[in-house]
């Protein structure tokens, strides 16, 4: 079972719905460090900071096994989605047709042995599976030279 969609690696998003999500996480960030700092739980450097750094303003903090992570797939996920009903993310089925990262063979038995509009991470997972899908140049070949300089 998938842990759920929102790659942001390969995505596309409502301009207008992300904006109001940062907006409102922002205010709600705010409330959270000013009531932190007037409780003396968060020290001042740390309170001014915060808003000079937009990763850390922004960032929303997940701890597994006592490592905080933050990771922007995981704030559109866990704190935009299920925070705000308004902001909505494709269904499972709606994503795996739009693109791929884990799992492609599988992905593409499910869906009708159709590629997807796109693929994420494809040199990390399962890069045979895609090299039978789409041709790439010899990496010792003065093509593949070309390209790469090209990028």
């Amino acid at each position: 079972e998938p842990l759920g969609v929102g790659n942001s690696g390969f995505s596309l998003r409502n301009v207008q719905s992300a904006l109001r999500a940062l907006r409102q996480r922002g205010w709600e960030r705010t409330i959270f460090l000013t009531k932190g700092l007037i409780k003396r739980r968060i020290p001042p450097v740390d309170f001014v900071r915060s808003f000079f750094d937009a990763e850390r303003f922004y960032a929303p903090y997940f701890k597994v096994d006592d490592t905080y992570f933050t990771v922007d797939d995981m704030f559109w996920h866990y704190e935009v989605a299920q925070r705000y009903p308004w902001f909505r993310l494709p269904t499972f089925e709606q994503a795996r047709s739009f693109a791929f990262e884990s799992n492609p063979a599988r992905l593409y038995r499910e869906i009708g042995c159709v590629l997807p509009f796109g693929c994420h991470k494809w040199r990390l997972r399962e890069p045979d599976f895609w090299r039978e899908h789409i041709p790439f140049p010899d990496s010792h070949s003065a093509e593949a030279a070309a390209a790469i300089r090209r990028s």
